[in-house]
């Protein structure tokens, strides 16, 4: 097998706070490669969390999802492992249903298997240098040259709330505000499973200063949260 070169990059969207990962193997946008009308997922999905690193054991990996950006619409998702010098990209199959990001629980996979939401494709199989492979993925990893200060903030105000999470709650995502220039959304799962989504406003300031000050906000606690979306059924299970 042909061995490929591969390179991560970060294209414009229609929102500078919302760009695009793209996936280029020699050059080439893996879109045509594979000759799939399908994107990548958002950068801080795909690269943020070294996902695209082969992992023991080997596991499949979304790296193409629907044009409208919903993973459970639809994916396409090649077994990546290492093969010695090698990282090889294999049997890259399509899932509806089944993927809520770049990776999913691999009894959920298997599970899908026989199901119509599976479908074998036609691309090639690709195989990469390991070492250069490896490298390229860490060095997206690193690079927030793309972030713009709101993205920025998301990031930093979801770390913070990582690392100390609000009691009785877990976070699931945080992004900025699609209407509102000072606000950011934050995504909870409560003790019970439920999903709730809060917006949080806060004056623009220097990213680290605001992370701190939206952090604030959520942190004063639920009766005082502004939230614009509750589930009416657990998230999961």
């Amino acid at each position: 097998m042909e061995t490929r070169s591969l390179s991560l990059r970060v294209v414009p969207g229609e929102d500078p706070d919302r760009p695009m990962a793209s996936v280029h193997v020699d050059g080439v946008p893996l879109t045509e490669v594979w000759r799939l009308h399908l994107r990548c997922f958002d950068p801080d999905e795909l690269f943020g969390d070294p996902v695209l690193l082969p992992a023991d054991p080997p596991r499949r990996v979304a790296v193409l999802v629907c044009s409208c950006g919903e993973p459970g619409c639809e994916v396409v998702a090649p077994l990546v492992e290492r093969e010695g010098p090698y990282v090889a990209w294999r049997g890259a199959r399509r899932y509806c249903g089944v993927f809520e990001g770049p990776t999913a629980d691999a009894s959920e996979i298997a599970e899908a298997e026989p199901q119509d939401g599976v479908q074998q494709y036609d691309p090639p199989d690709l195989r990469f240098d390991a070492a250069a492979y490896e490298a390229e993925v860490r060095r997206a990893a690193a690079d927030r040259s793309w972030e713009t200060p709101r993205r920025a903030t998301a990031r930093l105000l979801r770390e913070r709330l990582r690392e100390e999470p609000v009691p009785g709650h877990t976070v699931l995502w945080v992004g900025p505000h699609q209407y509102v220039r000072e606000g950011f959304r934050v995504s909870l799962l409560d003790a019970g499973g439920y999903q709730l989504v809060i917006d949080v406003l806060t004056p623009e300031r220097p990213p680290r200063e605001w992370a701190a000050a939206a952090e604030a906000v959520v942190r004063a606690g639920p009766g005082t949260w502004y939230v614009t979306y509750r589930g009416t059924a657990p998230l999961f299970g």
